[in-house]
């Protein structure tokens, strides 16, 4: 055997495995204290400089970007909005804005060709005196006239102008930044201005950035860098230069022995190993170098974000720029694959300048290509996932686990972050491709996440520690979810691609809309990761010279089946044909096309519901999804056959009893037995209250009744000795029976000048119950005392409900199915059917509306199960039970277990 001398080659090895234990402990001792902390962080606020007064002259709906730049810089903001369809109050605000005491003007979507010659002089004069100008347009490939304007103001573009992309994480927004490359900085003696240009039109809600690809990159991220972008244009203009600048951070990590300096003794899977844990330590050097020599001394503040990971963390670190100097080195815990690594430039507690780095970290084991198979899956099914990974040339032997490997870890989560199926195998040491499938369950909500981690664990589960240092890919996934039962709620939404759009339809997700409309490609995918489903517009196809559709000629047949291909992603989908594809009357259409419309969208998705609407949007439909308006005596000429959709859409109510009317709304459709409510907004920002108080009384509705009524059998509501009612009650009353439930509702007239109040009698041998009680009782007589707008039930059984038996598990694993089966025990007869409604409460208390179920109960016993998730928080929930014709109520306690200690497999 050879045997050589011990180099210093070998010596780093030994120092190396030495120090591993403690730089790992180190380096997460230096980001614990605010990892789970940090949500983001302001960009410049406080300003060193101080504030910067800001007048800003936007449409009426585009002050969103103004709160959110106001919250990330050191600015004083007074806005004046317009009418862009209206020049006289473009320029009313522009002239208020220009006599406000400002050190900057923010200008949106505003033409100088629709100001008067007043407020440009005006405008001119203050520019003259050295108001900076950011003025932003969005459709249009710049201002002609802004230039013209600024000449005689000795405003000239730069020569060298500043990019404001370079130092905010550009590199990264190469595909989404638009308009901030087409900017154009102009200078002169006592005034600076900015113009973005931006090519697409103005997203809702925005003023200074542009509408934002949801799937090019991680939305809030990049949103949070276009501000700042936008916020470095404003200081700029605004005359805000700091006092030294943040240029650029240069990676100083170490490449490792090369080929001249290594033994020619050591094995060569030895040396691979020592090149990579050189290359890939847990702590890695970077310079922060400055533009000029420190004027005094800095502190540096750090933050790492990582897209589409929703992992970030942030501290202050240990080392400073002394005064003098020109860069300083770094030790920051930063992982693998891209990062965005911040820099903040600290006097104190007041920021300097900032600066954003993308880095692309190297990874191993390594990603090559990566197939997720589809991108279209059922809530139960299977995906098969390949990965080509590339391993270590050497096993990994060191001090701080003998067990250390390199592993694949594959994980799926729904849009509502439940992790529904996970897996992990070890890697193999050379570049080869793995194969998995995994089984996917129960999984909620439109959209799913499938994630691919490859990293260097023991038997360590997925934490976030291994997730930030491992190769990574992603892919967004789109489920195919049945109908929802009972009532399902549909609003007019523009299916907008911006973050402020997503923000939109994550509030109503979260308010139980199902579905909006129009949902219009390329943004279904977006709209399903909002949590939200959306209605195809099939319109402007195929129509002959009369305005009919041509479903007779090859080229409409296809042109109908291709449109509603493109929706069947999303099946069960809806679709409304309308536009030019609509006539004056659906019916004319229909017998003018000699091919059904609904045969041709049902062969490209046979499960597709359709909905041909006129204009206006009320006239009965085709198939099984028809629409009506939202009118008491016109519902009574609609009768819903099983399994149709039947819905009533209504535009938002007015008039002094708004609230009234629009509350009972999902009354209205329930006991009606319609199972869709399509509300259309006039205009968010004046009836979002209304809506929210629709929402929420539709929450109440579907808190089972929505099911209920659905499933009862309308009766004739003739004089009932049991029921005594006003003579002059103008509300709705319906008699209905389920089971052997009789069922009393009443929905007071939201016109009505007062309370109305009925009395009912249970009758012989009868027992009588109010199911919206707080405390369920059997009643001989109940008296409901409604205000306008308001819902009284009254159910008569036969029977006293003693309590209700429930039978499951006290204690489960993370990932199982917990099967849950109630009994209704009842008294003086055998129980009827019964319909329970079960909501699940976290550890916290807090209602988990996804675990939400309502069951029918056959003849007193029903069955359901919670597909509980991988990430599901161990500990002890609560599960309550209400039956919904008595309201007596059961509830009882669970545990999710813990995963064992290191227990093989665990992905969390």
């Amino acid at each position: 055997m050879r045997r050589f001398e011990r180099g210093p080659l070998v010596h780093a090895i030994a120092a190396l495995a030495f120090a591993a234990c403690a730089e790992v402990a180190f380096a997460q001792a230096r980001v614990r204290e605010h990892e789970s902390a940090v949500t983001s962080l302001p960009w410049a606020k406080p300003l060193k400089s101080g504030p910067v007064r800001v007048a800003a002259v936007v449409p009426r709906d585009g002050a969103g970007d103004l709160v959110a730049l106001e919250q990330d810089f050191d600015l004083r903001v007074e806005t004046y909005v317009f009418d862009e369809a209206d020049a006289e109050s473009s320029d009313a605000a522009l002239a208020s804005a220009l006599a406000a005491e400002s050190d900057a003007l923010i200008v949106s979507s505003l033409k100088l060709a629709d100001l008067s010659t007043t407020s440009r002089e005006a405008l001119a004069a203050r520019v003259r005196g050295g108001m900076g100008l950011f003025w932003v347009g969005f459709a249009t490939s710049g201002e002609p006239e802004l230039r013209e304007f600024l000449a005689p103001l000795d405003l000239a573009p730069e020569e060298n102008p500043p990019d404001f992309t370079a130092r905010a994480g550009g590199a990264a927004l190469a595909d989404l930044r638009p308009g901030f490359d087409d900017a154009t900085a102009y200078s002169g003696a006592q005034a600076r201005a900015v113009e973005f240009r931006f090519w697409r039109q103005r997203p809702d809600g925005h003023a200074a950035i542009p509408l934002t690809p949801l799937d090019a990159l991680d939305a809030p991220m990049s949103v949070e860098n276009y501000r700042a972008i936008a916020g470095r244009a404003l200081l700029w203009a605004a005359r805000r230069d700091p006092e030294a600048a943040l240029l650029r951070i240069e990676d100083r990590a170490p490449e490792g022995p090369d080929a001249l300096s290594t033994p020619p003794q050591l094995p060569p899977q030895f040396v691979e190993r020592v090149r990579q844990s050189a290359m890939a330590g847990v702590l890695r050097s970077y310079a922060v170098v400055l533009d000029r020599p420190a004027p005094r001394r800095y502190a540096l503040r750090v933050r790492a974000r990582y897209p589409d990971r929703s992992i970030e963390w942030a501290y202050t670190a240990e080392e400073s720029i002394d005064k003098g100097a020109t860069q300083a080195l770094l030790s920051v815990p930063t992982g693998a694959g891209r990062c965005f690594l911040d820099v903040w430039l600290m006097d104190g507690p007041k920021v300097v300048d900032w600066l954003t780095q993308v880095l692309e970290l190297p990874t191993l084991p390594s990603l090559g290509v990566v197939n997720f198979g589809r991108v279209v899956i059922e809530p139960n099914d299977h995906l098969r996932i390949s990965a080509q990974v590339r391993g270590r040339l050497a096993p990994i032997s060191d001090t701080s686990s003998s067990r250390a490997r390199d592993v694949l870890f594959l994980r799926v989560t729904d849009s509502l972050g439940r992790i529904v199926a996970a897996h992990d195998a070890a890697a193999p040491a050379d570049a080869a491709e793995m194969i998995h499938e995994l089984a996917l369950l129960d999984l909620l909500g439109p959209y799913a996440r499938a994630e691919v981690f490859a990293a260097t664990a023991g038997d360590s589960p997925l934490t976030p520690w291994i997730r930030e240092r491992a190769a990574y890919r992603s892919a967004n996934l789109v489920v195919r979810q049945p109908l929802p039962p009972g009532l399902a709620l549909f609003v007019d939404e523009a299916g907008e691609g911006s973050f402020a759009g997503s923000a939109r339809r994550r509030a109503l997700a979260a308010q139980g809309v199902d579905f909006i409309f129009p949902g219009e490609e390329p943004d279904l995918g977006n709209i399903a990761a909002d949590g939200l489903r959306a209605i195809g517009r099939l319109d402007n196809l195929a129509t002959t010279a009369s305005g009919s559709i041509d479903t007779g000629s090859r080229s409409g047949v296809a042109a109908l089946r291709q449109a509603a291909a493109r929706y069947a992603s999303l099946r069960p989908g809806l679709y409304v044909v309308a536009g030019a594809n609509s006539a004056a009357s659906p019916a004319d259409a229909l017998e003018e096309s000699r091919v059904s419309i609904e045969k041709i969208v049902r062969k490209a998705d046979p499960r597709a519901l359709v909905a041909l609407l006129d204009g206006d949007f009320s006239a009965a439909g085709t198939g099984g999804f028809r629409v009506a308006p939202a009118d008491p005596e016109a519902l009574e000429n609609y009768e819903a056959a099983h399994g149709d959709y039947l819905a009533v859409r209504t535009p938002l109510p007015e008039g002094d009893r708004a609230f009234e009317r629009g509350r009972w709304l999902p009354w209205l459709c329930a006991l009606h037995q319609v199972n869709a409510l399509w509300i259309s907004p006039r205009g968010i920002a004046d009836d979002a209250a209304l809506l929210d108080a629709i929402l929420a009384e539709a929450g109440r509705v579907r808190e089972g009744f929505d099911v209920l009524f659905a499933r009862a059998r309308l009766a004739p509501l003739p004089d009932d000795p049991r029921v005594d009612a006003p003579k002059k009650f103008t509300g709705l009353a319906t008699r209905s029976e389920f089971g052997k439930a009789t069922i009393y509702a009443y929905l007071a007239d939201p016109e009505a000048a007062g309370k109305a109040t009925l009395r009912i009698s249970a009758g012989s041998g009868a027992q009588l119950y109010n199911p919206t009680a707080a405390e369920a009782r059997a009643l001989r007589t109940l008296q409901l005392k409604l205000r306008p707008g308001e819902t009284g039930i009254a159910c008569v059984l036969p029977y006293e409900v003693s309590r209700i038996a429930l039978e499951f598990p006290r204690s489960i694993a993370q990932g199982r199915r917990l099967t849950i089966r109630a009994t209704v025990k009842t008294k003086g007869a055998l129980p009827g059917d019964h319909v329970l409604r079960m909501n699940c409460f976290d550890l916290a208390g807090r209602p988990l509306k996804h675990y939400s179920r309502t069951m029918i109960a056959r003849e007193g016993a029903g069955m359901t199960w919670l597909p509980l998730a991988f990430n599901d928080a161990p500990g002890t929930y609560r599960i309550v039970v209400r039956d919904l014709l008595s309201g007596t109520e059961a509830e009882e306690w669970f545990t999710i277990q813990a995963p064992a200690e290191n227990a093989a497999g665990a992905v969390r």
